[in-house]
């Protein structure tokens, strides 16, 4: 923190910062219509179909779940919440093995998918290709189980004499 904070000083970005680290003009629209979603989500309980938040909100909703049960109504936003609550599972069930997936540490899936997960709560993430490519790799490395735990044994070679 405190080698950041120098090094933020020296490039004189400490300002820009200090500017960004606060709330912004546009944080009111942006909050403002994302109340205006959960709002409309409890009269339209299935939703206004996909795409929809683009044309039907002011401004974009900027959040995964928002969004979610705006376009896809409430069992849309449980259908979200139950994969990314099962990924998670998956995860840490991956981290308890102690395994790798395709070279990657479960460890370090786990905690992307926790990043992903809860940046969801701040951009919208549905539609970032690399999250569900992220998912995939935690899906299969849990469906792989115990069986691809066990080492294979190495093919003996027997040497043939002429």
């Amino acid at each position: 923190l405190v080698i950041g904070l120098g090094f933020l000083s020296a490039t004189g970005s400490l300002t820009l910062l200090q500017e960004r680290s606060g709330l912004q003009g546009y944080d009111t629209q942006r909050f403002a219509n994302q109340d205006s979603a959960i709002n409309d989500v409890t009269r339209h309980v299935f939703g206004f179909g996909p795409g929809q938040s683009e044309v039907l909100l002011p401004f974009s909703a900027h959040e995964t779940y928002v969004r979610a049960a705006f376009e896809q109504g409430l069992l849309g936003m449980a259908t979200i919440l139950m994969v990314f609550a099962g990924t998670l599972l998956c995860a840490i069930a991956l981290v308890r093995r102690q395994r790798y997936v395709h070279s990657i540490g479960t460890a370090s899936l786990l905690g992307i998918w926790l990043g992903q997960t809860v940046n969801g709560f701040f951009v919208d993430t549905i539609h970032w290709r690399h999250l569900w490519i992220f998912a995939a790799l935690i899906w299969c490395g849990y469906g792989l189980g115990r069986e691809s735990e066990r080492v294979p044994a190495k093919p003996r070679i027997r040497s043939v004499r002429l």
